[in-house]
């Protein structure tokens, strides 16, 4: 609920950038751990099975994974 007065006035200026906060950050970390918990086959008629964070246990324990963030930060 927005506040009568100058002060509401004062805090519908920081709806653009909660909007853009929500839209750019927020949003895309949340989507991107949920699809990090699927294991989904694209070529199989099932669809997306949860895994859990099985995923991420086996990107850390890849020495490709590694390797790669090794070059990044290089």
């Amino acid at each position: 609920m927005l506040i009568r007065g100058e002060r509401g006035q004062r805090s519908l200026f920081l709806l653009p950038a909660v909007f853009f906060t929500i839209a750019v950050v927020i949003f895309p970390t949340i989507f991107g751990i949920y699809i990090a918990s699927l294991d989904w086959n694209l070529s199989s008629v099932e669809g997306p099975r949860f895994s859990g964070f099985d995923n991420l246990v086996g990107m850390f324990h890849d020495t490709y994974y590694w390797n790669a963030l090794g070059n990044m930060i290089f």
